[in-house]
């Protein structure tokens, strides 16, 4: 009797577990999709508003500086006031950006609602790994809910590219803001009704202020400059009669210089706060900074191909906005079958080579669409590169993650929030590469003159070279992950324990009974 009541209290354990799962997981999708479901619809906007072509960069900047500038704020505050007061508050505010900029009347006023979402989701995307991290013991258990949290987030993807393409060609670009809205609305109410609250108990509830300013802007002025490279080598400002090459420096060089003395001070600033922002014990921890650095490149490869790749299929071979999110469907087949794959292969040969073969792979699929050119159809040319970099991105995040989070405790929020800020900035410093090597790499064979089908799909091989370089960086990094540490076990009759041996599989009828 009591058997059964202990195995029915585990299986509703398991349903509630994995209600929790699904509402997290579709929440986290939710912010992927938006941050890309508007790449589709940007030629509409620009045509509907009039922005200029150095302007319309800020549709997509806006959302990842507050994104990317607030994850440290958002991570922190998750942990003092609480994840799902957090989660909900982040869902509130997202559906709100996206009334503000889905009926916009203007590009500032779209600009504005832009920014709303990304400082929500830099609220909401911490708070949710660090419930998920909260829920799920350490373990298989973990790594599981981590390979369906990846499916779902890494389905955003091709979902964003394909309702993009979708809602512009039927409804008008401004349905593609307001889509998110109802879903958004119904994960904050699904959040406050399944999840239990949860928040940081061993430090006191104070508010580091001068460190959240100071990481913040600094982290903010760093992205910043980083989107404005692509200047340097005459790309949109510069189309615009706007500053380019040489003359766009001071674009570039001063928000760095000014990013740099901010995190100079914020470090300054945590060393002595007596409740920091960030502990820097914390990025002591094993496997954290390494973690942390493969994570800079884990988003390159998806990246690339949502960048280089969409130019690629609408400019050399002359897609339309709705072929191009259909081609993007691709992408979900290795997502799919990859992402619950990665659990079960990191639990059976370690984190370590597991986020290594990861992205291998993504290095693999790159180096692939260095022959796509614009005689090469879809299929021949960028196809396999597609699906090689769509099963390496889940492959590597599962255990990068894993690794991160991994005896964070009461700090889980705030080591979310670090591992998300490297994938962030990771990823606008490597966009910021790929256009400014694209844009140099087609000029200069184009020598003045508008770049031909051919000339501009030799710059984005440049570009998806450069993709693939900083993934192998990431990859060095990853094999810098600790080793899992041995399991003692209990030695028959007392004594000290010893190690755990690894357990064998006999062929099926052989084992002993």
């Amino acid at each position: 009797m009591v058997s059964t009541e202990r195995a029915e209290g585990r299986a509703r354990a398991r349903g509630g577990r994995r209600l929790v799962l699904a509402v997290l997981s579709v929440a986290n999708a939710l912010v992927i999709l938006d941050g890309l479901i508007v790449a589709v619809a940007l030629p509409a906007i620009q045509d509907d508003l009039g922005f200029g072509g150095a302007g319309l960069q800020w549709v997509v900047s806006a959302y990842v500086l507050c994104f990317g500038g607030g994850l440290l704020l958002g991570g922190r505050a998750a942990d003092l006031v609480g994840r799902r007061r957090m989660a909900v508050a982040g869902l509130l505010a997202f559906a709100a950006g996206s009334v503000v900029a889905g009926l916009a009347p203007t590009a500032a006023v779209l600009v504005a609602g832009r920014a709303l979402q990304g400082a929500a989701a830099a609220a909401l995307d911490p708070a949710l790994l660090a419930l998920l991290v909260g829920e799920f013991p350490e373990g298989r258990e973990r790594d599981r809910a981590l390979g369906v949290w990846s499916a779902a987030g890494s389905l955003g993807i091709p979902a964003g590219a394909l309702l993009g393409g979708l809602l512009t060609a039927t409804f008008g670009w401004r349905w593609v803001l307001l889509a998110p809205v109802p879903v958004a609305l119904a994960a904050a109410l699904l959040v406050r009704l399944t999840l239990d609250e949860r928040r940081d108990q061993t430090t006191p509830r104070r508010f580091d202020l001068p460190g959240a300013v100071t990481a913040t802007a600094g982290l903010a002025l760093l992205i910043f400059a980083i989107t404005q490279t692509e200047l340097l080598a005459g790309g949109p400002g510069g189309e615009a009669g706007g500053p380019s090459g040489l003359a766009a420096l001071p674009r570039v060089a001063v928000p760095l210089a000014a990013a740099a003395a901010l995190l100079a001070a914020f470090v300054v600033v945590e060393r002595r706060s007596p409740a920091p922002l960030v502990r820097l014990e914390l990025l002591r921890r094993p496997g954290m900074l390494p973690a942390d650095l493969a994570a800079a490149t884990l988003p390159v490869g998806l990246g690339a191909l949502l960048f280089l790749g969409t130019l690629h299929l609408q400019r050399v071979l002359g897609f339309t906005a709705l072929e191009t999110g259909l081609a993007y469907l691709l992408l979900s087949l290795p997502v799919v079958a990859a992402s619950p794959a990665a659990s079960f292969l990191a639990g059976r040969y370690g984190r370590r080579p597991v986020a290594a073969g990861g992205l291998l792979l993504q290095a693999a699929g790159l180096l692939l669409l260095l022959g796509a050119g614009p005689d090469d159809g879809f299929l021949t040319g960028v196809a396999p590169g597609f699906v090689l970099v769509g099963a390496g991105a889940p492959i590597a995040w599962v255990p990068l993650t894993a690794a991160a989070v991994e005896g964070a405790g009461d700090q889980s929020g705030l080591a979310s929030g670090l591992f998300n800020t490297a994938q962030q900035v990771g990823n606008a410093v490597a966009l910021a590469l790929l256009a400014t090597a694209a844009a140099a790499r087609s000029a200069s064979l184009a020598g003045g003159a508008p770049p031909t089908p051919a000339e501009l799909a030799a710059g984005y091989q440049a570009g998806f070279l450069a993709a693939a370089t900083l993934c192998l960086l990431g990859l060095v990094a990853a094999l810098h992950l600790p080793r899992p540490a041995p399991v003692s076990v209990p030695t028959p009759g007392g004594g000290r324990p010893g190690p755990a041996r690894r357990r064998t599989r006999c062929p099926r009828g052989r084992a002993g009974r």
